[in-house]
């Protein structure tokens, strides 16, 4: 993210430079100290939070490569039916018995 954030900033410095992009006086330099800022930030709480990990859960992170591959599912596809029991007209009191059946 960093990496990209940075670039960007460097493409529109060139722009500016050519006159490409025109912006008040020290929007790119502005542009810089906030990518700075976010990098540094961001830098500094995922060293925190390994930190954490390790002193408090004592795991080591594997990885990227090591990890195995999420496939998503459709879980969706395979729902029971609806128990009879529960439909609006089952009930002792109605309650929206009007609505018409899900099944």
């Amino acid at each position: 993210m960093c990496a990209e954030a940075t670039k960007f900033q460097r493409e529109c410095e060139a722009s500016s430079a050519s006159g490409a992009v025109r912006s008040e006086e020290g929007g790119m330099g502005m542009l810089k100290n906030e990518i700075d800022w976010l990098c540094r930030t961001v830098g500094h709480r995922k060293e925190q939070a390994e930190s954490d990990n390790r002193s408090i859960y004592h795991d080591i992170e594997p990885a990227e490569g090591d990890l195995e591959s999420i496939k998503g599912q459709s879980m969706m596809s395979k729902l029971p039916p609806i128990d009879p029991g529960l439909e609006p007209s089952a009930l002792k009191r109605p309650f929206l018995a009007s609505l018409p059946s899900v099944s």
